[in-house]
């Protein structure tokens, strides 16, 4: 079966339409991909707050809010708690600008009430427009790759996040999921040229544990294939990736060094902030210390020798989603926010191929463990519709293997 969701959207298939939320939340999605992963007075940013607003505007005014599920209403209850916090971050000595920093991205989980319950088109649109804020991603950020090479030089042989800060954003994490499990309208030589071209980003990005979880649905998918492919075909994938490993991404742009150089003192702050993080913990295990609580950055910048401009004494943030909700939420909010991000693995929806969804969550949520992303406007958005696209409905993403693969 091959399906054009962005077709099927417009003229319905067997007098069925992508439902309104479904698609101003989609077009909001994709104009997320264009604002800067610390929002700042800049095109991308004002390309997604007219969108918010349009957004916004038309939900509120066609789209009746439901909240179809309890996963939804965990999202509700977790912002309503992170917002009373702002009396915990007071007492314990911070203030509204602190707290208001804190909230915010977390506040964008409140639209998924706009989301209705999916049926199969709205399913298949909503999956293809986290892909397509995924390739809007990619094309803005080998844009600014390109134009910095041409002008200043050194970008293609260094760590690509130490020039184009928005490439630290997980989209390839969501978008390998949807090329490898989702029909699509792409023939399998534009799929697995996008994949290889995605690999190479996530060398060239120099994210150790985001390589491993890059990784993760390939081997899932190749297992579960390994009886249809002969011996030539597997022989013929080993060379291929020797190759892209000996001649390809670390010898055309020396990041071998990249992967070496990540020391013991850059471990050492992670370190320092899980310490920095349970100590807090303790000394509120229920409520925690409110959203905002700032972390001193002499330990999140702890062996970093060089920040790119002047650092701020304290930061709001710790580089594990984990640490994060215990320091600031306490065991209220661990419980809460991981009720509801982490993927459900229903048998049926796995048994009928919709792996896409399951393994997409699962990579971000494993991600945030390890980097500040879960605090992005972008992946909150991701998460309400990949946590949305997890649920146990009847009609499920299905891809033809056997036809398309």
């Amino acid at each position: 079966m091959t399906y054009n969701p962005s077709v099927a959207a417009s003229s319905g298939i067997g007098g069925e339409r992508t439902s309104r939320g479904v698609k101003a939340f989609g077009y909001l999605l994709i104009a997320s991909s264009f604002m800067s992963y610390v929002p700042s007075a800049n095109v991308g940013t004002g390309i997604f707050v007219a969108a918010l607003v349009c957004a916004l505007l038309y939900q509120i005014a066609r789209v009746r809010p439901t909240i179809p599920d309890a996963r939804t209403f965990a999202m509700l209850v977790f912002v309503l708690y992170a917002s009373v916090s702002v009396f915990t971050l007071m007492s314990n000595g911070w203030g509204v600008e602190q707290w208001f920093r804190g909230v915010i991205p977390f506040a964008f989980f409140i639209l998924a009430i706009f989301l209705p319950r999916l049926t199969g088109l709205d399913r298949q649109w909503l999956a293809h427009a986290v892909f397509t804020a995924g390739l809007w991603w990619l094309v803005r950020i080998l844009i600014t790759a390109v134009f910095l090479q041409v002008t200043k030089g050194g970008v293609f042989s260094s760590r690509l996040t130490f020039n184009v800060a928005d490439s630290v954003l997980p989209y390839p994490l969501v978008m390998a999921p949807y090329l490898l499990y989702v029909n699509s309208t792409f023939k399998a030589w534009q799929r697995w040229l996008m994949l290889l071209v995605l690999a190479y980003m996530y060398v060239w990005i120099g994210y150790r544990v985001g390589l491993v979880l890059f990784s993760i649905p390939f081997l899932i998918y190749f297992l579960g294939r390994l009886r249809r492919f002969n011996l030539f075909s597997i022989v013929l994938v080993v060379a291929g990736f020797f190759v892209f490993y000996r001649y390809g991404v670390f010898s055309s742009f020396g990041l071998a060094d990249r992967f070496d150089s990540l020391n013991s003192d850059a471990l050492g702050s992670r370190q320092l902030e899980w310490i920095y993080a349970l100590d807090s913990f303790w000394e509120s295990p229920i409520i925690g210390k409110g959203i905002g609580w700032q972390v001193p950055s002499s330990i999140t910048f702890f062996g970093v020798e060089d920040t790119g401009g002047p650092v701020a004494a304290y930061v709001g943030y710790v580089h594990s989603s984990f640490a994060y909700m215990a320091m600031t939420l306490g065991v209220i909010g661990i419980a809460l926010y991981f009720f509801f991000v982490l993927p459900r693995p229903y048998p049926r929806q796995l048994a009928q191929g919709n792996w896409f969804a399951f393994l997409s969550l699962m990579l971000l949520v494993l991600f945030c463990l390890t980097q500040a992303s879960y605090r992005t406007i972008q992946v909150v958005l991701l998460m309400i519709a990949l946590i949305r696209l997890n649920t146990p409905e009847p009609t499920m993403i299905v891809r033809d293997v056997d036809r398309t693969a």
